[in-house]
C-alpha cells in the first residue's frame, strides 16, 4: 500500500493560513500512524516558505508546486498537481494507491481495514455520491496501474474530477473489480463552510 496526499499552502489571510496548517498537521499525524509510504504534493507554496507539515513529517516523496494557473478550477488544480507528482513515482502496478486529502481527518480505520481484506481481483475501492453519478475523491483507492493511467491523460474543462474519475473506473473495470463502500471513516469541512460531516 501507498498513500498519495495533497495539500494547498496558499490561502487568503493569515488566520485562515494558521487554521489550514493545523488541519494538515492533525491529518498528517493520522495518515503517518499507518506506517505506509506517503507521497505528497504541496501546491501554491509561494504564500509562506515555512510550512510545518512538510518539515515535520518524513514523506517518501514531497513535491512543491510554487504556482498554479489561477484560471484552473479546483478539479484541474488537484488533477495537475497529482499528475506532476506521479512523474516522480514508480510503484508496482498491482500495489494499492490510497488517495487522501491532506485536510480531512480520518476518524477510524474502516477504509484501511476494508482495503486489506480485498483480493487481487479488486482494483478500486470507492464511495459514490449524487445518485451514483460521482464519487468522493478525498478518499479512495486504486491499483497503481489504473491510478497512473487516469492521471496520465488530461482533465476535460467541462467536467469535474469526481465525475470523470468515476466514469473512468466504470469504463475500465467491470463491476466485480470495484468495491463500493458505504462509509469512508473520514470527517470533513468541505470548502471551509463550517458544515462538518462524517462520510
Amino acid at each position: 500500500m501507498n498513500i498519495i496526499t495533497t495539500m494547498a499552502q496558499h490561502v487568503d489571510n493569515d488566520e485562515k493560513y494558521n487554521e489550514r496548517e493545523k488541519q494538515y498537521m492533525y491529518t498528517m499525524a493520522r495518515i503517518f500512524s499507518y506506517n505506509i509510504p506517503v507521497y505528497c504534493v504541496v501546491s501554491e507554496t509561494h504564500n509562506n516558505p515555512e510550512f510545518k507539515p512538510k518539515e515535520f513529517f518524513q514523506f517518501e516523496k514531497l513535491l512543491e508546486i510554487h504556482n498554479t494557473d489561477i484560471n484552473n478550477n479546483k478539479s484541474q488544480k488537484e488533477f495537475n498537481s497529482i499528475k506532476s507528482l506521479l512523474a516522480n513515482v514508480n510503484l508496482d502496478d498491482d500495489s494499492w494507491v490510497i488517495k487522501i486529502s491532506g485536510r480531512y481527518l480520518i476518524y477510524n480505520d474502516s477504509f484501511i481495514n476494508t482495503l486489506k481484506e480485498q483480493p487481487i481481483s479488486i482494483k478500486a475501492v470507492i464511495k459514490t455520491c449524487d445518485d451514483n453519478t460521482q464519487m468522493y475523491t478525498f478518499l479512495f483507492a486504486l491499483r497503481f496501474k489504473y491510478f497512473k493511467q487516469f492521471f496520465s491523460d488530461n482533465l476535460p474543462d467541462n467536467i469535474n474530477l469526481e465525475r470523470i474519475l468515476l466514469l473512468y473506473i466504470q469504463h475500465n473495470l467491470c463491476d466485480k473489480q470495484i468495491k463500493y463502500i458505504d462509509s469512508l471513516g473520514i470527517f470533513s469541512n468541505i470548502a471551509d463552510c463550517n458544515v462538518f460531516t462524517y462520510f
